[in-house]
């Protein structure tokens, strides 16, 4: 069975600056004015929201934070769309990778309708063979049963298969799950700190990848 290269989308391939922009201030700023309630009482119950529900597929649902902010979270998405944009050296690691014959996928949290969006701003999903959304396997990539139900979906070579994600908690469940060759990413958004340290190794370019990958046809049978 051939490897695969599974990314993740937000904070790997695009800037997380734009759900940074989305989630830190146009939400709290669009509940303030909808509702005509304070900057303190708004943040306070944002934040125990957010809390509540961190890590679910909840957490990541456009319909769900309409419903319990009674907003137009995908309207204000749409918005501010201008603000999407791939991380540096995206497009040169996925044109590369794709000119050696690696296979692709796109493995995300965001849900459908967050992801077609994206994918229409950045044009990269000609990169890919398969393009995942967590709201299709009903799991967030935090929880185990993801990489269990994935891997039914879409068996691939456990031993040999590549994940980058910026997140701490999903390369976690990724390791349980049985995936070994893991990779964080040191500066997930451009207004944001690059981090300091990590429990897996760091790509400070994403083109840095190239350099560890292994030969695309191994496990080829």
């Amino acid at each position: 069975m051939k490897p695969v290269y599974m990314f993740d989308m937000d904070g790997t391939l695009l800037d997380l600056a734009y759900d940074d922009l989305i989630w830190n201030v146009k939400v709290p700023q669009s509940y303030m004015n909808t509702h005509d309630i304070c900057a303190d009482q708004t943040y306070a119950f944002i934040d125990q929201c957010y809390q509540q529900h961190q890590r679910t597929l909840r957490w990541y649902s456009t319909q769900f934070w309409s419903h319990t902010l009674k907003l137009n979270i995908f309207e204000i998405y749409k918005q501010y769309a201008e603000h999407i944009c791939t991380r540096p050296h995206c497009i040169e690691l996925l044109s590369q990778l794709k000119q050696k014959n690696y296979e692709c996928w796109l493995v995300t949290n965001a849900d459908v309708k967050t992801l077609t969006l994206k994918l229409e701003k950045t044009q990269i999903a000609p990169y890919f063979k398969h393009i995942i959304s967590s709201e299709q396997i009903g799991y967030a990539k935090e929880d185990i049963n993801f990489w269990h139900t994935l891997h039914t979906r879409f068996p691939f070579c456990i031993q040999d298969s590549v994940f980058i994600d910026d997140t701490t908690a999903v390369l976690h469940q990724a390791q349980q799950f049985g995936l070994k060759n893991l990779w964080s990413i040191a500066h997930p958004s451009s207004t944001g700190k690059i981090k300091p340290s990590c429990d897996y190794p760091m790509l400070e370019q994403l083109t840095d990848l190239l350099k560890f990958l292994p030969n695309p046809e191994k496990g080829r049978r």
